[in-house]
């Protein structure tokens, strides 16, 4: 049974993450920023989920939110990072306007990163420190905007893009320890996000698509599961889930 926290608990992919581990029979921590109804433990489960609310951006609350975990399970083993906002606009925008992604507001900007790169990066800060005792995994959740050519807007490409050379850079600092850390970059889902996306937009994505279907979010979450619990030697990789775009 391992220690495993998953910040972004209550998102598309994160809940299903966090009810897999909690299946799993896992000690399981999930945060959650504007969802508090999904603080219950989840259905179904062996363990119980302990939720707190974090915003990864105030880099205080995210040491008071490991701070916390620690005292009541002790040193995490797996770290999840799959924080996301619901009202980002994502993969495959309107081609109509493709002219106003590269528009982008300084504010634009500093949002993205704030919460796709430097939420990732405090979070990362917060636990390298506890976890060289006993080593373990920290896994992030990216997007393809940040990993291949897409007409996404450039603010929040440049924020997943961001995320590749975070884990190459801990994965060889954090090695000695024995802290693995990877990246799991999810296509197109089945659900959530993508559920906004052009009609014509998505079958563009299915005829270049070798599997010629979506990503279920389960897939997903027994991937990251798969990285936080049972992986011993990958690091520093990219792992891209697109079914062969």
């Amino acid at each position: 049974m391992l220690r495993c926290l998953v910040f972004g608990g209550s998102g598309v992919i994160g809940s299903s993450t966090t009810d897999l581990l909690a299946r799993m029979g896992h000690h399981v921590g999930a945060t959650y920023f504007n969802t508090p109804q999904e603080t219950d433990s989840s259905s179904g489960s062996e363990s119980e989920v302990f939720w707190t609310r974090c915003d990864v951006r105030d880099p205080t609350q995210v040491v008071a939110t490991v701070e916390s975990f620690v005292q009541t399970h002790g040193a995490p083993d797996a770290v999840i990072y799959a924080v996301g906002d619901p009202a980002e606009t994502t993969s495959f925008i309107d081609p109509a306007a493709q002219a106003q992604y590269v528009l982008v507001t300084a504010a634009e900007l500093r949002r993205a990163l704030d919460l796709n790169t430097l939420g990732a990066i405090h979070v990362c800060q917060a636990v390298s420190n506890i976890m060289t005792a006993t080593g373990g995994n920290i896994v992030i959740v990216g997007a393809l905007d940040g990993f291949k050519a897409m007409p996404s807007p450039v603010h929040f490409a440049a924020s997943k893009a961001a995320l590749k050379g975070v884990v190459e850079s801990l994965a060889k600092r954090l090695g000695a320890f024995n802290i693995r850390v990877n990246l799991v970059v999810p296509g197109l889902l089945d659900l959530g996000a993508s559920s906004a996306i052009d009609a014509s937009l998505k079958q563009t994505y299915l005829k270049h698509c070798g599997l010629k279907r979506f990503a279920k979010r389960e897939e997903v979450a027994d991937m990251l599961a798969w990285f936080a619990t049972e992986n011993t030697y990958i690091t520093g990789q990219a792992i891209v889930m697109d079914g062969g775009l």
